[in-house]
């Protein structure tokens, strides 16, 4: 009875054995095989195909059955015509029970290149419909954490770089992408204050921005990357306030903020006229550009320097000089009309000799001072002008 009763054991302890020896083995064999070269070729083609985009991944080490750490991934346009995107640490994990499973993806220590000045149409199409134009919702992919990367978006009609930004992309149920994302570098100028980079796009085929805003703290104009819009350099004046790109309104950039020490002469290019000399300190109640074109300005504020020949070009022909200082109360300017221009000021040393020439009424010389109570012009036409001599 002895006997059979310890032989009853010992069958039952190699059962035992055996069965954790092989869950082990299989563990070990499954892990194995995760860190293999042949897995890590798998993964790159499978992410390849996902993407549309060429994918190499350096190094795979699994964490658990739910989570593994890619190290070294690089991605390619198709063609392998360019690289887009490098990531030193991607980290793949599961949020949530396993029933109803959703995943976050953590990013940190890379690059993301969206364009470049000299990519055409064809180009910012591939790079967006292949890797912001999948499916999220599919993969079930609801958070991606970014630590460390930098952004660069060379637009047609404007430049956007951040280095080392960091934050988070949150995807809903249909895969609808909201980001906010902080940096403190913006086209390579540093800030000691954060700038916040707030993102709203619908992937899937067609894949476009609903809308990119940044808040940024008073930084120079020129690192606005707005030269292109702008027909020229910029060199002057700084800007605090919002910046909004949303494509799916005929692609309109807007600015609302302040802009001080601004250069009329580097700001008012798209103007019918311009552009002006002079400085402004003025407050954007809105400029915004559809395309490349100036669409609508609307402002209030301070006009230094304004020169007057600028303003009658007619006048340059009769030697005429002088400056105005204009506090304007508001200023409506859209599609090349002035809609309502409101404002008062003063001018001094006019020369009354190139007046008198350019009205042809005779010469008078000598000089004047003008100051202005105030002048009204509506739909390019001047309504009201109280001004003293």
């Amino acid at each position: 009875m002895k006997c059979v009763m310890l032989r009853h054991r010992i069958a039952l302890l190699v059962f035992c054995v055996l069965l954790v020896t092989g869950s082990f083995s299989s563990t070990l064999a499954y892990a194995l095989h995760l860190r293999s070269a042949a897995y890590r070729e798998s993964a790159e083609r499978r992410l390849s195909v996902l993407l549309n985009m060429p994918v190499d991944i350096g190094r795979i080490r699994p964490l658990s059955f739910s989570s593994s750490r890619f190290e070294n991934i690089r991605t390619w346009l198709p063609g392998r015509s360019l690289q887009v995107f490098a990531c030193d640490h991607a980290l793949w994990r599961q949020t949530g029970r396993e029933a109803d499973a959703t995943y976050a993806l953590d990013l940190r220590d890379g690059w993301l290149l969206v364009g470049t000045g000299s990519w055409g149409r064809s180009e910012y199409n591939a790079i967006l419909a292949s890797g912001l134009g999948h499916d999220f919702a599919s993969l079930r992919l609801r958070e991606i954490h970014l630590e460390n990367l930098d952004f660069r978006w060379d637009h047609p009609s404007f430049q956007l770089s951040a280095r080392g930004a960091g934050g988070v992309i949150l995807l809903d149920d249909d895969g609808i992408g909201t980001a906010a994302l902080r940096s403190r570098q913006l086209n390579d100028h540093s800030s000691s204050e954060p700038i916040h980079i707030h993102a709203r796009f619908v992937p899937g085929a067609g894949v476009h921005f609903e809308e990119v805003v940044l808040d940024v703290p008073r930084i120079p104009l020129s690192s606005l990357g707005l030269d292109t819009l702008l027909r020229g350099p910029v060199t002057a004046g700084t800007f605090a306030g919002r910046v909004t790109y949303r494509q799916a309104d005929e692609q309109r950039l807007s600015l609302t903020g302040d802009v001080s020490g601004g250069r009329l002469d580097e700001l008012t290019r798209q103007v019918i006229g311009g552009p002006f000399g002079g400085r402004m300190d003025v407050t954007l109640d809105e400029a915004s550009f559809v395309g490349r074109r100036l669409a609508a300005l609307r402002f209030h504020g301070r006009l230094e320097d304004v020169c007057l020949h600028d303003l009658i070009p007619a006048f340059r022909a009769n030697g005429g000089t002088g400056r105005l200082r204009l506090d304007v109360a508001q200023c409506e300017y859209v599609d090349g009309q002035i809609r309502r221009f409101s404002a008062g000021g003063e001018a001094e040393g006019l020369p009354l000799a190139a007046i008198t020439d350019y009205l042809g009424y005779g010469r008078v010389t000598g000089s004047v001072d003008l100051r202005i109570h105030s002048l009204l012009v509506d739909n390019d036409h001047l309504r009201a002008a109280d001004i003293d001599l």
